[in-house]
């Protein structure tokens, strides 16, 4: 293990007196305008810190990535009366037009980005953050004992597709980036600021899409952290980055052999 100090890239000066702390009172009286939805973070990014205050991080790790340790689950604590779309004057407005789906008390999954540089708070020892409603990806709610799963602004989660081997001597498959498995799938948003976007694309659960950009892989966690769905990596993608759909029979025979090659 490394200590954190000898990792290329950390700055242990980084985000100091970005936060403000407040009362109790305060942040009840708090309301979230321009589609920020206020959350309590949740998330266990100190397992790899020593009851010293020293991070580690694994043998492999040379350079430090502060992306990979941002929060990036958090609980619902408030959310905006209304989202704004396609506004003039805001500089907030979202670029797309959808529906609030987050709710009080629901457990959210947001861009590591926002959390590394948002506006949060300090309450009894425990932090609060403004964070876009945007960059929301997905929420978990429990009811009665039975969790919904809720995504969230058009986007999809997606499993890894794995190419076809270029020989039969290939042990390990590699990654196909042009293509993902469907995992959980949501609400389509109702229309884009750019007029050439949409999600008319239907999509379900299993479905193999083709990713618009193959560039484009943001993750909804890290593997240090992944908690969504047991150690199960996932990446998000918004319907609009959607191109196309693979055909079942295509996939089964050229791909889902793959698989067993990780």
């Amino acid at each position: 293990m490394y200590d954190i100090k000898d990792i290329q890239g950390f700055d242990e000066k980084r985000d100091i007196n970005t936060h403000v702390k407040i009362d109790k009172k305060d942040l009840e009286r708090l309301k979230p305008l321009n589609n920020f939805v206020l959350i309590k973070t949740i998330a266990d990014v100190e397992k790899l810190k020593t009851p010293s205050g020293i991070y580690l991080v694994s043998p492999n790790a040379k350079i430090w990535d502060e992306a990979r340790h941002a929060n990036r689950i958090g609980l619902v604590v408030s959310t905006p009366d209304i989202l704004t779309y396609k506004s003039k004057t805001n500089k907030y407005a979202m670029d797309w037009d959808t529906d609030m789906e987050l709710k009080v008390g629901d457990v959210v999954w947001y861009s590591y980005f926002d959390d590394l540089n948002c506006q949060w708070y300090i309450c009894e020892g425990e932090e609060y953050k403004l964070i876009p409603y945007g960059n929301c990806y997905v929420a978990k709610r429990e009811y009665r004992g039975d969790v919904d799963t809720i995504c969230l602004n058009g986007y999809i989660l997606c499993e890894d597709v794995y190419a076809k081997p270029v020989s039969d001597l290939q042990v390990k498959t590699k990654i196909d980036n042009r293509l993902g498995k469907v995992a959980y799938v949501g609400n389509r948003n109702k229309e884009y600021k750019i007029y050439k976007y949409n999600d008319c694309a239907d999509v379900n659960v299993g479905d193999i899409i083709i990713k618009r950009d193959k560039r484009v892989r943001i993750l909804l966690e890290d593997e240090y952290y992944a908690s969504f769905d047991d150690k199960k990596i996932f990446w998000v993608i918004q319907r609009k980055d959607i191109m196309g759909i693979m055909s079942q029979e295509y996939y089964n025979n050229n791909y889902s052999k793959c698989e067993n090659n990780k």
